[in-house]
């Protein structure tokens, strides 16, 4: 009676926690710069590789909806598969705490507790609350183990469907199928391994090709080499990054030390050490993995470093249930009530992980991308038109644009990228723009006539290129953190004032990005001054190049450009250009 009674509750608790998890990510939702790349992505603004294309057809379905902003309604797609994600590691614990003790009042409880405290933490609610965010990936890292429910079907009736999700898992991100490949590689035993038809295990190999086929549908779609399209895979060669940081900071040594425990509590039961090895396999491979260039903080966290925090607590629900009943059926004075006061204590760990989230999204500096679009843009002149040559300012332009915060006068030019949408329309719309584009499509640098007519016609912003002729910088003149290209040369005094209006602006933005750590916006701001302190430089005009690094040095007090220009400054010969680089 006691097992089917906890069977019953176990989807009643899983609702509950999807929805607690859905919730709060909604209400956490705002843009932020990390994710840039999964708001394109996601809302279908740009094409951003075949990997994780999977967000993008899951989105859709939202983002027609006629609410808020594109930014918003993907956001709010991310929340749910969240929370469809903490609701499946629920029933992984639960179904651990089951196996080991079948504890009808107190499992559903201690397993919705120790899924609460690691969905509603820091890591899982930033990618929760993100339009392209890790849900997804987490979410297909655990469905292969959950699928392993002999309960609801035989196990090999299962393995079609484990087989597909473990392809949508490869097809998604390789480490992500790496995870779902090792879960699934625990619960392959003999006894019913054996039995498998030939025309059973066909069938299986052949649901995994179809869980491929996102990835290969994407790659024909958009006719990119498979080089574009494996960026995940050059982690490998990258230094190595220990996630024991993101660890310890995330969980604990307590946490840990109760996984530990639990994991060795579910070892030595029979029943429950297929499931124990599955979720230990998704801990070592998730987090482990995650040394290879995965993100671990602290603007974004992987998928799979999220699925092995999630398994670490499935482990430690174990230790705790263990803990309470052993205060339970202790032969000491009022046992019972002990055990209750246990549960209370542990009601603790969800109630601090969410208020701990809830402080840092207050300080966490979400508004350090309006504060950044403001000081960007603000000051911009209407109908504006932007010649970009730095990729990342597109995709936050982009973003922004998606988000809202963007205004909708002002034109994107990518001059990387003189055959795509942007630049077309663009070309469409400004005929004077054409004289540049020819200049660029043939490989030369833009002249100062191509420039000045297009500045004349309308207000061009741009980043200084330290390959352009140095004639050019004299026309330009500090705006937001880029740089007015005027019709005619400009002045020092020029450039002097307006370098001296944007100090407020400057102050503003460097405590946003500096007061939290937001490592994604200043390294973009960090690159755009360096360009301007290099433009200030090939003017020529010390008094200018002096306020320039000044602003570049608040951002990034010990940048080795800034310290060489200076020093060339300081030599009183003629400032150089052609062996540095921005």
């Amino acid at each position: 009676m006691e097992a089917k009674e906890s069977i019953a509750s176990s989807p009643r608790a899983a609702a509950l926690v999807a929805a607690t998890t859905a919730w709060t990510a909604a209400a956490f939702g705002n843009p932020d710069a990390a994710h840039d790349e999964g708001t394109l992505r996601t809302v279908g603004l740009a094409w951003t590789g075949s990997w994780q294309w999977l967000d993008a057809p899951l989105a859709a379905a939202w983002t027609a909806l006629p609410i808020s902003t594109r930014y918003c309604r993907a956001a709010l797609a991310s929340a749910l598969i969240a929370g469809l994600a903490s609701s499946i590691a629920f029933l992984l614990t639960r179904r651990l705490l089951v196996t080991c003790a079948d504890l009808s009042r107190l499992g559903p409880v201690v397993s919705a507790l120790a899924t609460l405290t690691a969905t509603l933490g820091i890591s899982w609610q930033v990618e929760a609350s993100s339009a392209g965010g890790a849900s997804l990936g987490v979410l297909l890292a655990l469905l292969p183990l959950a699928l392993q429910t002999e309960t609801v079907w035989p196990l090999s009736r299962t393995l079609p469907l484990r087989a597909l999700t473990v392809g949508f898992a490869f097809s998604y991100e390789p480490l992500i199928g790496a995870v779902a490949l090792a879960s699934f590689a625990t619960q392959w035993r003999g006894p019913w391994r054996q039995a498998l038809s030939r025309r059973r295990q066909l069938l299986a190999v052949g649901a995994c090709i179809v869980g491929l086929s996102p990835l290969v549908l994407s790659v024909l779609r958009y006719r990119a080499p498979l080089a574009l399209t494996t960026a995940p895979l050059a982690r490998i060669w990258t230094p190595l990054t220990s996630p024991l940081p993101w660890l310890l900071n995330e969980a604990g040594l307590v946490v840990l030390g109760l996984a530990a425990v639990g994991a060795v509590l579910a070892l030595m039961t029979s029943r429950a050490r297929p499931l124990a090895l599955g979720l230990l396999a998704v801990a070592v491979v998730g987090i482990g993995g995650s040394s290879f260039g995965g993100p671990c903080g602290p603007d974004r966290f992987g998928p799979p470093l999220l699925a092995g925090l999630a398994a670490l607590y499935a482990l430690a629900a174990v230790a705790l249930q263990a803990l309470v009943r052993a205060v339970r059926f202790a032969r000491i004075p009022f046992a019972r009530t002990s055990a209750a006061l246990v549960v209370i204590l542990l009601l603790t760990f969800p109630v601090r992980s969410l208020d701990e989230t809830l402080a840092r999204a207050a300080d966490r500096g979400r508004e350090a991308g309006t504060v950044w679009d403001e000081t960007a843009w603000g000051a911009v002149p209407s109908h504006a038109l932007v010649l970009v040559n730095e990729p990342q300012v597109i995709v936050r332009a982009l973003a922004a644009r998606a988000s809202g915060t963007l205004r909708p006068d002002l034109g994107l030019f990518p001059s990387f990228d003189l055959n795509g949408p942007l630049a077309r329309a663009e070309l469409e719309r400004e005929p004077a723009l054409v004289p540049l584009w020819r200049d660029l499509a043939l490989g030369a640098k833009p002249n100062e006539w191509s420039l000045s007519t297009l500045a004349a016609a309308r207000p061009l912003l741009v980043t200084f290129d330290p390959r352009w002729d140095r004639p050019l910088a004299r026309h330009l003149v500090p705006v937001g953190l880029f740089s007015r290209f005027e019709p005619e040369p400009r002045g020092p005094s020029d450039r002097r004032r307006a370098l001296e209006a944007l100090v407020p602006q400057r102050r503003r933005l460097a405590h946003a990005l500096t007061s939290v750590p937001e490592p994604t916006l200043l390294a973009l701001t960090t690159r755009l001054l360096r360009l301007r302190a290099l433009a200030m430089a090939a003017t020529g005009d010390r008094e200018v190049l002096a306020p320039a690094l000044e602003e570049l040095l608040t951002f990034a007090p010990s940048d080795p450009l800034a310290a060489e220009l200076a020093r060339r400054m300081a030599d009183r010969k003629q400032l150089e250009l052609q062996d540095l680089t921005p």
